[in-house]
């Protein structure tokens, strides 16, 4: 007996159908015939249907776009001014631009970068000299500083072998002192504690070795930062010029720890020269913004103008760096003044009557900026070191000579060079002269 045909099942319909359907709605879809396993049996009367896998594009996803990132420029503030117009009592960290004229870019090292000062320094030459060329010397380093190797502590007796005290911490940063004939040391800086910015006061104060104290003895009417002290007879502490009163002059007793205004000068004077003249008076030349006459103070009287020495003729007239800064004077035992340079011509001035300058016959075979330049004994001078030239970037040199003012005329000697090359070097005159 023939066996009856089994009729599709109600699921197998129902799945063909929805098959249909899906085929119907996504006709985008494309499929594959599944070829890893083995087809099934077909129900008896019905074609198999092909039931391909789905084939499922790979997404595309884009490379992330991630923007370079934005670096906003270093913000320096501005310094801080108060009300009062003078500057606070912080150092200032100055914005790197190019200084154009003042400091020629093909002289810099390259590890120099040329800087400006701040706006209210801008506009003074030497302001912007002075603080320009001190950022350059903490960018050079040239050559990098090594700490020396110390040796074991000599012995013997303190008068032969000395000996270090402990630090001292000095109430500000300052810039001038002064031995007193009591064995005390006064000093000055600036009109704030850290920094200068003109004014009219001054942070000084009296220093005791004998017990460590100090004494506060600020000046508030004279700015006294880089004037020029010299010493009278008595023992008097005479300060002329300086940076925002360029044209005042003080006074200092030691006895009663107090500070005196005298006379004002004919023209402000900044880093100027000045020479204590035995007879009480004292001689001042040249600074900034200095002028062509140098001028005489006589007590009980004031400043006076020596229009006879006109510093046009064998000063003013030569170039150099800072030519009219911190010149070169010293007594000499002729009773004139001798003027060492740094400019090339070495000259005498005379300050008696309305004065006058004339040429000694001697010059400077190098720019003597920033020497050591000591009277080891009376009318002998040793300079050593300073600029190699007059350009603002020179380096240092190793040269030294002897000025000799004893004789009839002066006489110039070079002596044996320095083993190394010195600029802004200290000398110290010791008891034996050397």
């Amino acid at each position: 007996m023939p066996q009856r045909q089994r009729a599709p099942s109600a699921l197998f319909i129902a799945f063909l159908v929805s098959v249909l359907v899906i085929n119907s709605i996504l006709p985008s879809v494309s499929w594959a015939q599944e070829t890893d396993s083995a087809p099934a049996t077909p129900a008896p009367g019905i074609d198999d249907p092909v039931i391909p896998d789905p084939v499922i594009p790979d997404p595309v996803i884009p490379d992330p776009v991630i923007p370079d990132p934005v670096i906003p420029d270093p913000v320096i503030p501005d310094s801080v001014i108060p009300d009062s117009g003078e500057r606070a009592n912080t150092l200032f960290l100055p914005t790197i631009m190019n200084m154009g004229s003042a400091i020629p870019s093909e002289n810099v090292p390259v590890e120099a970068t040329p800087v400006d000062p701040p706006d209210d320094l801008a506009t003074d030459d030497h302001a912007h000299d002075d603080y320009a060329l001190a950022e350059l010397a903490r960018q050079r380093n040239e050559p990098p500083f090594v700490a020396p190797q110390l040796d074991a502590a000599a012995t013997g007796p303190l008068n032969q072998v000395g000996q270090w005290g402990a630090v001292t911490t000095w109430p500000f940063v300052f810039a001038t002192a002064v031995s007193l004939p009591d064995g005390r040391i006064a000093a000055w800086g600036g009109n704030n504690t850290t920094s200068f910015s003109g004014g009219t006061s001054t942070y000084a104060s009296v220093w005791n070795p004998a017990n460590g104290q100090f004494q506060s003895i600020n000046h508030s009417d004279h700015s006294m930062f880089c004037a020029i002290p010299t010493m009278l007879e008595d023992g008097r502490v005479f300060v002329n010029g300086g940076d925002g009163t360029r044209e005042r002059t003080s006074i200092f007793d030691y006895r009663n720890n107090t500070w005196t205004r005298s006379n004002n000068m004919s023209t402000g004077r900044w880093y100027n020269g000045a020479v204590a003249l035995p007879n009480g008076k004292v001689f001042t030349m040249l600074g900034d913004p200095g002028g062509p006459y140098p001028e005489l103070w006589t007590p009980n009287v004031g400043w006076s103008l020596l229009t006879g020495a006109n510093l046009n003729n064998g000063i003013l007239n030569y170039t150099g760096y800072q030519s009219t800064w911190l010149p070169y004077l010293y007594l000499a035992p002729n009773g004139q003044i001798f003027h060492a340079g740094p400019t090339t011509q070495m000259n005498w001035l005379n300050p008696t009557g309305n004065g006058s300058i004339s040429n000694t016959g001697l010059t400077n075979t190098w720019y003597p900026k920033y020497s050591s330049a000591v009277m080891y004994e009376e009318g002998k001078i040793l300079v050593a070191g300073g600029a190699a030239n007059s350009t603002n970037t020179a380096p240092g040199t190793n040269q030294a000579m002897i000025v000799d003012l004893t004789g009839a005329s002066a006489q110039k000697t070079v002596v044996a060079s320095m083993a190394l090359a010195r600029k802004f070097n200290n000398a110290v005159v010791l008891p034996n002269n050397e």
